[in-house]
């Protein structure tokens, strides 16, 4: 959840100053990607079902349009990599990670929260056929590590079009990735904890069980042997993206023409 819908958890906003300063007022248009989100939308921004516009983002245009001479680029500045499959884990942003990050980088802190990353690099660590690699949120204080990084500058969506399998957890980037029709998992060992303190709109246990996992073995040893569940992925990304072809942008160039047209009209 997000926006006003966190409003008063644990790591959401506090209300009192939210409303003090008319936080996601004066909106006349509020993008989302389909009507399965709308409601979601509407809570986190404060506005009615009129104000809601169902248009993907143009950055799904970049997502789904193959980049040319990408991986050529890729494997010749990590050519470690070449031979090995890549799994991208892409973690959400949380306040508890960041402090135990930095104010007790050698504590036990399995009872703060499970240390998600920690845990898929030990499950990873020992794999000769897959090679994770972490891009943590840009507002992460956490440090990244040489070991499962990588060298170049990628942004985080062409390494997902780069990369043979994607983890995340709570992220967006979640719907986004579904548009490539990868292997896309969830890692969740922190969900009720996570469920307490800022709540969630979709329900992963439900959605997709077969690739929601709470132990970072069981989801490697998957990864590795099992069959992955296609028509659960595709139905997820129908029910969340509704427009998954590159010309976002020129409709929502569209609209914004539309809207200027209407008011010189009106004038």
């Amino acid at each position: 959840k997000f926006g006003l819908q966190s409003l008063g958890t644990k790591e959401g906003r506090d209300a009192r100053l939210s409303h003090a300063m008319h936080m996601h007022r004066g909106y006349d248009y509020v993008l989302c990607p389909s009507t399965a989100t709308a409601r979601f939308y509407m809570e986190a921004f404060g506005c009615p079902a009129e104000k809601i516009k169902i248009c993907s983002l143009p950055r799904v245009d970049d997502i789904v349009t193959p980049k040319e001479g990408l991986a050529q680029r890729f494997y010749a500045e990590n050519p470690g990599l070449s031979d090995r499959r890549l799994v991208l884990y892409l973690p959400t942003f949380r306040d508890r990670e960041a402090y135990v990050a930095q104010e007790r980088p050698a504590c036990d802190c399995a009872q703060v929260f499970p240390c998600t990353t920690e845990e898929l690099k030990l499950a990873f660590a020992e794999q000769e056929t897959y090679r994770l690699v972490v891009r943590t949120h840009p507002l992460s204080k956490v440090k990244p590590d040489p070991e499962f990084s990588i060298h170049g500058n990628y942004s985080t969506y062409e390494l997902m079009q780069l990369a043979d399998a994607i983890v995340t957890d709570y992220s967006a980037c979640a719907f986004e990735a579904s548009l490539l029709m990868k292997p896309l998992y969830f890692f969740v060992p922190d969900y009720d904890l996570y469920m307490r303190d800022r709540g969630l709109n979709v329900d992963l246990r439900q959605e997709m069980p077969a690739a929601t996992f709470t132990d970072a073995d069981a989801l490697a040893d998957s990864l590795r042997t099992a069959a992955y569940d296609y028509d659960a992925l595709y139905a997820f990304q129908s029910k969340y993206v509704e427009n998954t072809k590159n010309n976002n942008a020129a409709i929502l160039a569209n609209f914004v023409l539309t809207l200027l047209q209407k008011k010189d009209s009106d004038s």
